[in-house]
């Protein structure tokens, strides 16, 4: 089911010959050699490393085949930190699967801007001011969203609309997101610990490049956590590999992910198998029980508004009882996200502080399920 969203030589000249022989087998067998990935390292390394970046936000640039919906460049920002500690925050915003979604910009954001310098958010872990942030010292990569395929694709669709004229999208989410971790990988050898978030389908995008993460990093302690993203698909199983050709980054070393999942993608079924393969990392969500945007999705896709609290958090209960390692939080209220916002250090439920409780995963202590 699709989801909408948002010349000839003289003979005697013999060395003249090998020459041109040389030089034509060369020419051959460059065009048959598939083209260098935007994610090569070699491409990495030509970008600023993180002893060169002053403090505070560097923006940077990557090229390559990384692009934005609406085929303009691409960028993401690093903050370098004190330790040797990674935060990894994939932004959100809308996301689009047809002509109808696609070409209505306020669906999602199809271009990266200065705008999008986390440097602009006022709050949350953004704060970094505020000495009450656990993140302070981390270094921390912003992966901008402007794809509208909830960082998960590598695919260039043209899209014909009832009516006007069709468009192309470029919906190379996990290209982008890729491209930012090839610099990661450059620049950390081996970090003590990787910490993983999104907001909304940032949340999703966390959730889609953890494991690869993992892989990479075999000896780091990894977290991942959603924010606002675990109502997303509730209602649906969404083929995610047919609109946005991610099928292909699922993990496969992890049963399932590529034969199934990915074509019958729920945030609950996806995080069984993550949580099954990997028992010894922490997976968690923050959501609000009543949250307006989830909720919006999950009317869009059939369900009713009144059912989605307790449809969100059915599917949560269903995660959390056949895994040790997955964790929620759930508030009260319709907010969506709180990571980047001042409600991250005064909202509590049930006596525990939001960041309280994201502190202690980050440190890899142990925390109770909120609801």
């Amino acid at each position: 089911m699709s989801r909408n969203f948002w010349p000839v030589h003289d003979r005697h000249d013999w060395k003249s010959v090998q020459m041109s022989l040389l030089a034509f087998l060369i020419l051959v067998l460059c065009a048959c050699r598939p083209a260098a990935t935007p994610t090569a390292e070699s491409s990495a390394s030509a970008l600023p490393a993180i002893e060169a970046l002053p403090e505070g936000w560097t923006k940077i640039e990557p090229g390559g085949e990384t692009r934005c919906a609406h085929d303009t460049p691409y960028a993401y920002w690093v903050r370098p930190g004190s330790t040797n500690n990674l935060f990894v925050y994939f932004q959100g915003g809308g996301g689009c699967s047809d002509a109808e979604t696609c070409r209505q910009s306020e669906n999602y954001k199809g271009e990266v801007t200065d705008n999008d310098n986390p440097d602009f958010t006022i709050g949350g872990i953004f704060d970094l001011n505020n000495p009450a942030n656990p993140f302070n010292d981390y270094t921390m990569l912003f992966v901008p969203y402007c794809t509208g395929d909830v960082h998960a694709g590598n695919r260039v669709v043209t899209y014909t609309p009832d009516s006007g004229e069709p468009f192309d999208i470029y919906h190379r989410g996990f290209v982008n997101a890729s491209a930012a971790f090839e610099w990661v990988y450059a620049n950390f050898e081996q970090p003590d610990s990787i910490f993983m978030s999104g907001c909304s389908a940032g949340a999703l995008g966390s959730m889609l490049y953890t494991p690869h993460v993992i892989r990479h990093y075999p000896e780091t302690a990894v977290t991942q956590l959603g924010d606002s993203g675990g109502g997303l698909v509730l209602h649906i199983e969404w083929d995610i590999a047919d609109d946005y050709d991610a099928g292909q980054y699922f993990p496969d070393w992890i049963p399932g992910m590529q034969e199934e999942i990915a074509k019958t993608f729920t945030v609950a079924k996806y995080y069984n198998a993550l949580a099954k393969y990997y028992p010894d990392y922490t997976f968690a969500q923050y959501n609000s029980a009543a949250d307006k945007i989830q909720t919006r999705y999950y009317v869009a896709d059939g369900g009713s508004a009144d059912d989605y609290p307790a449809t969100l958090q059915a599917s949560l209960d269903a995660v959390a009882e056949h895994a040790d390692n997955f964790r929620f939080y759930t508030a009260q209220g319709d907010h969506h996200c709180v990571l980047k916002t001042t409600k991250f250090y005064t909202e509590e439920n049930n006596g525990i502080r939001v960041r309280d409780w994201v502190a202690d995963l980050a440190n890899q202590i142990n925390v109770e399920n909120v609801q």
